[in-house]
Formats: C-alpha cells, structure tokens, sequence
C-alpha cells in the first residue's frame, strides 16, 4: 500500500486525507500534522516524499513553472496529478477516484518505472505524457 502526500489546494484538504487513513489508507497533507508544513516549496515536499516512501497527490502538472517535474525527478518521487475535472468536483469523488485506484497505484509503484500519471474521475490511471 502506497504512501500518499497530498498537496496543497486539492479539495477538501486535510479531511479528504483523514477520511483515507479512517478507511486503511495512509494518507497526510502538506500543512497537516504529520506533513511538510504550510506553504512549503516543491523541492521540500518532494524530499518528504522520498524520506516517507510517499507518492505526491498533486494538481500541479509542470507545465508553466516546471520546477514540479525537476523536483519529482531528482527526488524520485512518484505522483498522481488531479486534473481539473476532479478539482472542481466535491471532495469525496476525489477520495473515491483514490479508493479505485489504490491497487494500481500499488501494482505501477512496484513495477520498474515510476508512477507519474493522471488520475481519472472513475479512478483510472492515465500515464502522463512526461
């Protein structure tokens, strides 16, 4: 079972994390209690990953400011990258969108490439293009 991070500014926050944990994930978010603090740079929550065997929950895809992508890389760090379907629909389709997708996350984390995809509003992986 993987680790999640979530970023900041993915809906419902910390309450979408606390529901995971209650149902067997392993969940934290930047600004919670047991994750990087508030506001804290790519490059920190990247290494936070790294040190925690996390995978990041993120909505940032690198495409204006790709400090995200060089970040990921560097730290080796695998992520799920929100779209903005599911950003903009209530916080628990996000949770259920994580819940279906949760035995791929495992099988593509344990595979020999690293997990860097979209996840989809009925809880498929698509691999990004980068």
């Amino acid at each position: 079972m993987q680790r999640l991070l979530f970023d900041q500014g993915l809906p419902g926050g910390v309450k979408v994390s606390n529901a995971l944990n209650a149902l067997g994930l392993e969940a934290h978010t930047v600004g919670g209690d047991s994750g990087p603090p508030t506001g804290s740079a790519d490059e920190i929550n990247c290494e936070w990953c790294a040190s925690n065997g996390a995978v990041l929950i993120t909505h940032d895809r690198g495409k204006g400011d790709r400090e995200i992508l060089q970040m990921l890389d560097q730290h080796k760090v695998g992520a799920i990258i929100v779209l903005k379907d599911l950003r903009s629909s209530p916080p628990h389709c996000l949770a259920r969108a994580l819940l279906i997708a949760e035995p791929k996350m495992d099988q593509l984390a344990n595979g020999s490439k690293r997990l860097r995809h979209y996840l989809r509003p009925k809880g498929g992986l698509s691999p990004s293009r980068r």
